[in-house]
Order: C-alpha cells, then structure tokens, then sequence
C-alpha cells in the first residue's frame, strides 16, 4: 500500500486542486481527474472509482471530491470503502466558495461558471447541441445574469467569459473568490489522512511494546522508558548489577552516524570500533575482561555498549550470551524511545498545523466579514446617492417658491414668520441632504498634492476650539505627500476629530499623530485583510473615553447610528459614516480599535505619493 493521499476531482476544477495542493507544499498528495458529467445521466460510484484507478495503485487512499454529478452512495466493500472516499456536495461550487455565497447567487437565478468550465465553452455547446439562437433561448429563460466565480489560477478566464456571455446574450459579473476556502477543504482531509497514519503507527509501537514486556518480564521497565537517556540509565543500572563492570560506555547510531558517547563512570573510551569489524552481536576487545556489542531492533543498529573490567572474566561466555538476550530487549526499549520522540514531534507539527489551519479560517471568516461590510456599504452608497440627489430636485423647488412667496409676504403679519421657518427648515434638509450625497458614489474626489500635516492640524483646531480638551499633534518633517481632495478630506478628519472630542469628555486628551507606513502583504500586519500593498499615511486620532463595546464596533459607520443623546453638540450619527465614504473613494482605509474603558482609536490610511516629503521648516 502506498504512502501517498490521491485526490480525484473533476476536470473543471482541476486547474484550481493542482494550485491548492501546489501552495500548500502537499508533496504527499496525487492529483487526478475523472471527465465533467454536468447535464449527462449520473456517475455510479463503482464506475468512478474505477476511472483512473490504474494510476492510484500507489496511492494509500483515495479521495473523491463530487458534486451532484455522482448517483447515491452505495456501499462497497470494507476495503474499497476504505480506501475510495467519496466526498458528495450538493455542490460542486461549495468546494471554492462558502455555501451561503453560492446558494444567494443561486436563489438570485445566477448561473455560475467556473474558470475550468470557460475554458471549453465553446465544445460544451456542440456537445449540447445549441446554437447562437437555441443557446440565447435557454439561457434567458433560465437564467438572470452570468457569474464567474474567478480562482485566479486561469488567467484567460474573464475574456473566455466576455466570449460566453456575447454567444448567450447575458449580463455577467466577475467574484473573486481566490483558493482559500478549497485550501481549506483539501487541508483538512489531507491532516486527517495523516492523522490516522501517526494513530496507526503509534498503535502498531503500542503492540510491539506490549509484546516485548511479556517476554522479558524481569525487565518490563525497559519498555515502558520514554526517553533515550532514561533507558541507557536503566540499563547501566542493568549492567552493573549483572556484570559487575569497573567501566560502562553507551553511543547512540542513527544510521551509519555515531551520536554523543555516554559513559559510567564519567570518562569516555579512546575509540569505538566501526560496525564492519561485527561479525556476530558480540566483540571482544582487548583487554580480554571487557566486550562490545550491538543493541538494535528489527535488523537496524541503534547503538553499542562497552563493557569494561567484569569482575568475573571467567564466565565470559555466559556474560556474552547473556548481553545478546539483553541487546535486544534493550533494543526495543530504544527504539519505542525514539519512536515516542518521534511520535511528539509530529504530534506538536500536527498541533501546529491545526493551529494555523484554525488561523487561516479565522482569517477567512474575517475576510468575509470585511467584505460584507464593503458591500453593504456600497449597496447603502448607492440606494442613499438615488434618494438625495431626487430629494435635493425636490427641495430646490420648495425653497425657491418659500422664497418667492417672503417677497410678496408682508413682513408684520404671521405668515412671513411661518414662511421664514419653513425657508430655516428647507435649508437644514439640503444640509443634510449634502451629507447623503457625500456617502454616495457620485461626489467625485477633485484631487491635488496636498500635506496631510496641514489638513489635519487645520481640522483638529476648528474642531476642538468648542471643546474644554488638550490636544497633541505631532507628524514627522519627512511625511509622504498624498493626493487628495482637501475639502472632503478636511471634513472627514474633522468628524473623527469631533468623535473624539466629545469621548474625551471635559479635560481630557485627544491625540492626533501622522506616520509613513509600508503595508508589506495585504493588510496582514495591521488586520485589515482588504487592504492593498503599498506606501501609505496613517493618520491616527485616539481619545481615552469611555471606548465602544463589541457589539457597537461593526455598526459605527453605519449611517444615523449612534450612542449619544439627542441635544448640544450630538449629530445625526452620520459623521463617522461620510468619514469613511470619503476615505474609501480615496482608495484609502479606515480602522477603529476599541475596548469598554480604554479609549478609541481610529487609523485612517491614505495613499501616499512616490517619494516626497515636506519642506524643511513646516508647521503645524
């Protein structure tokens, strides 16, 4: 049987297994493919089991990796059943992308394509006999959009569904959904191979073990030693008790290396001869009252042992029959010791890789997370742009008959002041309706090189000149320029700012601090996994109020949420959320850490440009 994992899987996803297992350096694992059944009568597991079964003969076991393409699971025999395991999804799209994802887009009416299916689209629609006609037929009644669920692994892929999408006359959408929840999958099966392989070996030195014991009961303690050194103590003792030696010396060999010699009492022997002078498990060296022999196991040599000045030479010949007897009990006691080591140290490496195959899904969750937020964002931009721009329309006519109507109104009767209150009113509702517009998407950015030094000490002091706090500012001389729109960047900072100022509370602290930052992987080193290589600024606005609780953190950049009591200086809980939509149409970032009674603290990144710095001299 063979000592590598086979993975079988279907020929559109192919491409994506090949990367995944190439990734993740699985070198015990075999790729192999069984012909796409989609549309065609269903696979019976016998006949898939024997596709490519010549080719995983060496294979210890084999893995199918299936969606709805394969009929039932009927049993096989024990030993079939062991080594061909079949992996049913209702699926097949659950092996790249979470389930929730694929089942929104299908309960949406999406169809979904993989890059390995795009590949041969064109021979998939000979094969089903559709022409341009017959093809835009089918897929308009069955269909609402065309998505791509893009691995990345095929390049060609978004043209191949351009290509597709003209043939069937369908709108289409690209998500990238990359390797790492197949990465996951393909991990988990794989340690759990390997998991069962380390249980079968340790199992298999448990029995061995066992079997030793009852044959050398008078020295039973051997077997149960756990470490090398602790068995060559006990067999010292061992030797001493029955030899009576002036002198005891043990090294260890692994393979044709000898190890670190240990000797009773503490002084090592001159030279150890070499294993091609054993002609039998004995030899004896001069002086003629001392002997060597070998300890193994299962034809291999684990070391040797020296005895020096038996006290009773002549009973040589029973001393030597007996030292054969014991080298190998003491063999096995060895070897159990080194293979418990060993058995530690694959279980500490299968420990660790379940803790970074724990890391990577909760990556992934957070990766998600992160997205949905995104996407709930923009969806809210949008739906939120629509409505201020009609309401803006609407109001312009409201205030523009208020005003007309003040000219023709007498000023000393009522009516002027109704009209005056409702022209206040009007123009609060644009105030708020620029808010609206500055969420959505369709305020374009008007940007310049500017120094963020600038803005943000400008910003903190209009924002906190109302508020009874001390302020810190500090930024370096050698801060990287950005190209913003300073207006909207401005008022982005001055929300956070105001934020913090009324957490800060009466005397307290708001410090505002600007550093240079090279984000070197995609957000890792600073948790935000959405987050692109590259040079950036980092602006940092932190306060040591009351902090956010967990459950408020994900909902402050939400639109009209908020924590604080109506009244003096508390908003419409929109700040936060326009600071964010003018951050992201910056392409930059915004990130808050906070705990119940330490403080807030909200990162803002901002693209910086190539190699620039301030002038020497700048202020603040």
């Amino acid at each position: 049987m063979g000592s590598k994992l086979c993975i079988r899987v279907c020929e559109n996803f192919l491409a994506e297994v090949t990367a995944t297992v190439r990734s993740l350096n699985l070198n015990d694992v075999k790729i192999t493919h069984f012909p796409a059944y989609c549309g065609n009568p269903l696979l019976k597991r016998e006949d898939l089991c024997a596709i490519g079964c010549e080719s995983c003969k060496d294979c210890h076991r084999t893995h199918v990796l299936s969606g709805r393409c394969i009929a039932g699971q009927d049993p096989s025999p024990a030993e079939e059943a062991d080594r061909c395991r079949l992996h049913r999804l209702d699926q097949c799209f659950y092996l790249i992308a979470p389930k929730t994802m694929i089942d929104r887009y299908l309960a949406d009416g999406a169809y979904l394509l993989t890059p390995g299916w795009l590949s041969g689209w064109r021979r998939k629609m000979e094969k089903w006999g559709f022409d341009v006609d017959t093809a835009r037929q089918f897929f308009g009644e069955s269909c609402t959009r065309l998505v791509l669920l893009d691995t990345g692994v095929v390049p060609e892929s978004p043209a191949h569904l351009s290509e597709f999408a003209d043939f069937v006359s369908r709108p289409f959408e690209i998500v990238l959904v990359g390797q790492d929840f197949l990465g996951l999958f393909i991990e988990k099966i794989v340690l759990q191979w390997r998991l069962e392989g380390e249980q079968a070996c340790l199992l298999e030195v448990n029995r061995q073990s066992a079997d030793y014991a009852m044959a050398y009961e008078l020295i039973a303690r051997l077997t149960g030693i756990k470490s090398e050194e602790e068995a060559i103590e006990d067999i010292f003792d061992l030797f001493s008790m029955l030899f009576a030696p002036e002198k005891l010396a043990y090294v260890p060999i692994h393979g044709s290396n000898f190890g670190k010699t240990c000797c009773r009492p503490k002084d090592s022997p001159e030279s150890w001869p070499t294993l091609e002078c054993f002609h039998d498990d004995c030899l004896l060296p001069e002086p003629e009252n001392g002997f060597v022999f070998r300890i193994g196991n299962e034809g291999e040599v684990l070391g040797l042992i020296q005895v020096c000045g038996i006290a009773f030479p002549q009973y040589m010949d029973r001393y030597l029959n007996m030292a054969v007897a014991m080298g190998r009990v003491c063999g096995l006691a060895i070897r159990n010791a080194r293979a418990y080591r060993e058995i530690l140290r694959a279980g500490d490496e299968l420990r660790q890789e379940i803790q970074e195959r724990k890391k990577a899904e909760d990556e992934r969750r957070r990766m998600e997370k992160e997205l949905l937020r995104l996407q709930k964002f923009d969806a809210m931009s949008v739906f939120v742009g629509g409505i201020a721009h009609d309401f803006n329309n609407l109001l312009g006519v409201i205030l523009g008959h208020v005003s007309m109507a003040q000219l023709d109104a007498d000023p000393r009767k009522p009516i002027f002041q109704e009209l005056e209150a409702a022209y206040t009113g009007t123009v609060r509702a644009g105030d708020l309706v620029k808010k609206l517009i500055a969420v959505s998407e369709s305020q374009v950015p008007v940007r310049q090189e500017a120094s963020i030094r600038k803005l943000m000490a400008k910003a903190a002091h209009s924002v906190l000149s109302g508020f009874n706090v001390e302020l810190e500012l500090s930024a370096p001389d050698s801060l990287w320029h950005v190209e913003v729109d300073p207006m909207q960047v401005s008022g982005a900072i001055r929300n956070v700012v105001e934020n913090a100022g009324e957490a800060a509370g009466p005397c307290g602290l708001v410090r505002i601090c600007a550093e240079n930052v090279s984000i070197p992987s995609d957000g890792d080193k600073i948790g935000f996994p959405m987050m692109k290589t590259g040079r950036y600024v980092r602006i940092s606005i932190i306060d040591r109020g009351a902090g956010i609780s967990e459950e408020n953190l994900s909902r402050i950049f939400d639109p009209y949420f908020s924590t604080k009591a109506r009244g003096a200086r508390k908003g419409m809980g929109m700040g936060l959320t326009i600071a964010c939509s003018v951050i992201k149409k910056h392409d930059g970032y915004i990130q808050v850490e906070s705990k119940p009674g330490a403080g807030t603290t909200i990162h803002v990144y901002l693209p910086a440009l190539p190699q620039k710095t301030l002038r020497g001299g700048e202020t603040m």
